[in-house]
């Protein structure tokens, strides 16, 4: 019998040649029992795992644990197995078994790390901290972390410092510019993509995509256009152009590369392409598309094939069809209509009372917008009405600081109702709520909001749910038809997407119509303009929609007295987009600057994507002394010192900015859109209102010149008519009466 000291040795020495098969065989023929020379045994076994040899190193490993001769190093073995198996709290409690709480071996430490880096983000964050030091791949892994639990700004720092530490990959360019879109710098992230497609061509298809998506949401539509010629000349697949035709909202561009693909021999590549293709077209709503799909090359993912075919029977859609052209024709949640029946029966027992009844408000975030304002307004008037807090909640689809989406969360914690952040409170939970069939049918993003929702609809009861915009309002409305809740109230949008100025919002029109006439749902918009074209663009009665106007806190400061120094002190106060014309408005500023008699002072209040070229402009015409302030929300603070506030937007509801503005007793002047003129203290009555009406079309030269002649005797005007107009039309006592109204509406009155 050989002594272990010598077996030991000849092990070690056939393991350095690699002949790992003649070492097993030495250890097999020894005469030891496997648990009499253990510590060889777990010699082996550690030098058999930095080997290819899987299949001997799987057959030790049975023998070791038959012996009872469990290592650490076979811990480390079956916790990466069990994180392969989606087993992650099995791999935490064998690493913690073997090597403790807080291993100091980077291998094991990089294995805790993915076993807790979702049930445990805060200790995954430490793990990964050393690590991170070490080599690019650990740095990458903590920078998708903070990511993903919303700490961007401190993702974008854990970026630059993995930049100077490992240099300028091309891996950590793509999450610098994955951050950038995160923080809405739309402009950085551009220039970022534009940099990846010169450093590497092979990733063209993709940062092409990007390119295209960036320069839409900047509404640079020529450059889009190039960018989708580029696109193209990159040779996307099949995948690629479906995520393309998305964006570009272009079925034919998709359809034709669906049939060269179809046409192609079937293989493993072709499989592979198959199914993340059918995902695409099922997360996009091609239902119609992804049933063409399936029945060439299915079945893809089996149960939804099986829905697919239930239906056809249950929706009457058309048999398969045999070209893309006439699949596309099916479209969710369109093609889930009508329905069920239950949904649409009224509720002759309905009533609302606010003293004991929930009502439920639904946004997608609390972004620095009129809407969301408003939202908080309607709390707080709702507060002041006498209705408990505790029966008003407040559900957020998203509420990430560093995102710009909790702009107004502090103003509606401080008024003490409940908040319910839904993306942090079924995070990770979204693909385990029981929803009904045809919610897997769904647009994937409206299918996580259905799924966020639902849990809560079902826990809180609500008697009304209030959803406000129109894409909040399809889920929210989705869910209440399904769990059957009461009272349906819908706040659209200030204009239909028809009518909406640059990059279209897609709204499903056929779902929102559905909606809308159910007799239970109530229609609502902020202008009389809104209600008719929503009631025009669905299809809806006259009197089917309802004006709920928006209201302002008027308080009894007294006013303030004009300012006696030389000039005019002109604010604008709108999001930075092409809806709002900011270059039309910095236009006329720079003229009237050159025809008018005293100095205009322009200053402008807001956010948005055009914020860079806006700046850029003001200096390319000479505009004197702009200045553009963001974030704020301290009305003494944006209306302070103004003389006139001048909204000049092409689409429009009810102009929040001039309602504020006429309250501090502000001369206003405005586009005729939308709901601007019914914002107005007497618009046409001439400059003693205050209130200035210009053309909807109005050019810069047209509207310097009209401001010119009326603004002399518009500052002398009285101050106080324009208060008591927003006291008496918009206070925030009348958002809660007409609100409670709503609520409260029996069925089907008009």
């Amino acid at each position: 019998m050989t002594s272990v000291a010598l077996l030991r040795t000849d092990v070690i020495l056939l393991c350095r040649d690699g002949a790992y098969h003649k070492a097993f065989l030495k250890l097999l023929s020894s005469g030891f029992e496997t648990e009499a020379i253990a510590s060889v045994w777990r010699l082996f076994y550690r030098q058999l795992r930095s080997s290819d040899s899987f299949a001997l190193t799987q057959e030790v490993r049975r023998r070791m644990s038959e012996a009872a001769l469990y290592c650490a190093e076979i811990a480390l073995d079956d916790a990466d197995l069990a994180l392969r198996q989606e087993q992650p709290e099995r791999a935490r409690i064998l690493i913690e078994a073997a090597y403790g709480a807080w291993p100091t071996d980077p291998e094991v430490r990089m294995t805790l790390f993915r076993a807790v880096e979702r049930s445990d983000p805060a200790r995954a964050l430490q793990l990964i901290e050393v690590l991170a030091k070490g080599t690019p791949e650990a740095a990458l892994k903590r920078i998708d972390l903070l990511r993903s639990i919303d700490r961007v700004h401190d993702a974008m720092k854990a970026t630059d410092e993995a930049m100077i530490r490992f240099g300028e990959l091309s891996r950590l360019w793509v999450r610098k510019a994955r951050i950038n879109e995160a923080l809405q710098e739309w402009e950085a992230a551009l220039a970022v993509w534009r940099r990846l497609l010169e450093a590497e061509p092979k990733n063209v298809p993709s940062t092409w995509l990007r390119v295209v998506q960036l320069t839409s949401r900047l509404q640079r539509m020529d450059e889009r256009d190039d960018a989708v010629l580029g696109f193209l000349a990159s040779r996307p697949d099949v995948v690629a152009h479906a995520e393309m035709a998305e964006h570009i909202d272009d079925t034919q561009f998709l359809e034709a590369a669906l049939l060269a693909h179809c046409a192609q021999p079937q293989s493993e590549d072709t499989a592979k392409q198959d199914a993340a293709l059918f995902e695409i077209l099922l997360n996009t709503g091609q239902v119609g598309l992804a049933q063409y799909l399936n029945s060439l090359r299915g079945p893809l993912l089996g149960p939804l094939s099986t829905l697919l075919q239930d239906g056809q029977k249950t929706y009457d859609w058309p048999k398969v069809p045999r070209t893309p052209a006439v699949a596309a024709r099916v479209k969710s949640p369109s093609c889930l209509l009508p329905l069920p029946p239950v949904s649409g029966l009224a509720r002759p027992d309905y009533c609302f009372d606010p003293a004991s009844d929930r009502l439920l408000l639904v946004n997608s975030s609390l972004n620095a917008g009129g809407a969301e304002r408003q939202l908080v307004m309607l709390v707080e008037s709702l507060l002041n009405g006498g209705m408990p807090k505790e029966n008003i909640h407040v559900a957020l689809f998203s509420l990430v600081r560093d995102r710009g989406q909790a702009h107004f969360l502090e103003d509606l914690v401080a008024l003490g109702i409940v908040i319910h952040d839904l993306r942090q409170d079924h995070m990770g939970l979204h693909d385990k709520v029981s929803l009904g069939a045809e919610a897997s049918l769904l647009p994937g993003a409206m299918r996580r909001d259905v799924a966020m929702l639902t849990p809560l609809v079902r826990s809180l009861r609500p008697k009304v749910v209030h959803a406000w915009q129109d894409r909040p309002a399809l889920s929210a409305g989705w869910v209440c038809a399904q769990e059957l809740v009461p009272r349906l109230v819908i706040s659209t949008r200030n204009m239909t997407p028809s009518r909406r100025g640059g990059t279209p919002i897609k709204v499903d029109r056929d779902l929102l119509r559905a909606l809308a006439r159910l007799p239970n749902t109530v229609l609502s918009s902020n202008s009389l303009a809104g209600v008719r074209d929503y009631e025009d663009w669905l299809d809806l009665p006259v009197r089917s929609a309802h004006l709920l106007p928006n209201g302002i806190e008027v308080g009894q400061k007294p006013l303030r007295r004009a300012s006696k120094r030389r000039g005019v002190r002109v604010r604008g106060v709108f999001r930075f987009s092409h809806a709002k014309r900011p270059f039309l408005w910095l236009d006329t500023m720079a003229l009237l600057q050159e025809i008018y008699g005293e100095p205009i002072e322009p200053t402008l209040y807001g956010t948005g994507p055009l914020e860079a070229e806006m700046r850029r402009h003001a200096e390319q015409i000479g505009l004197v002394g702009l200045k553009i302030v963001t974030g704020e929300k301290d009305r003494d603070v944006i209306y302070g010192g103004a003389d006139l506030v001048l909204l000049m937007s092409q689409v429009e509801g009810t102009p929040n900015a001039l309602l504020e503005a006429q309250c501090e007793g502000l001369l206003v002047a405005g586009c005729d859109v939308g709901g601007t003129r019914d914002a107005m203290f007497e618009p046409g009555a001439g400059p003693d209102a205050g209130s200035l009406l210009l053309p909807p079309s109005v050019t810069a030269r047209k509207a310097a010149e009209l401001l010119k002649e009326w603004l002399p005797s518009a500052l002398k005007s009285p101050r106080a008519p324009r208060r008591n107009h927003i006291k008496k039309n918009f206070s925030s006592e009348a958002l809660g009466r007409i609100s409670m109204g709503l609520y409260q509406m029996p069925p089907g009155v008009e």
